[in-house]
């Protein structure tokens, strides 16, 4: 039998709570495909992408990210970050990679060359 943590753990981003990991499967056809199949989300990139823009939308993620500026880059990754793990682990190097990526450096002003530049 799998440990509690193995089974709820799982996705690109960790459903960890019992609650959110049964809510989830809501946006499967059965009511218990994770139940059944709990490594699906860590096997099948479908649901481990599913999983992950579930939680982003039930979570409310992205009202915390449409409000990101180059000003405001460190504080709005400290929110989302605080929404999927509950605290502030790893926060220096998320904000570090985020600014990589979204600005192409840790030079805010650099927007146009991050790798979301045309977005």
């Amino acid at each position: 039998m799998k440990s509690f943590l193995s089974i709820f753990c799982i996705g690109k981003i960790c459903l960890c709570r019992a609650g959110l990991y049964a809510k989830n499967k809501n946006w499967i056809d059965t009511d218990d495909y994770f139940v059944n199949n709990p490594d699906s989300i860590t096997t099948d990139g479908k649901f481990a992408l599913l999983s992950a823009v579930w939680f982003w939308n039930h979570t409310g993620c992205y009202k915390i990210a449409d409000k990101q500026t180059s000003n405001n880059a460190n504080e709005i990754v400290k929110q989302i970050t605080k929404k999927v793990n509950g605290g502030y682990n790893g926060l220096d190097e998320r904000q570090k990679a985020f600014k990589r990526i979204r600005f192409g450096s840790s030079n805010t002003a650099n927007i146009s060359n991050g790798i979301f530049r045309d977005f």
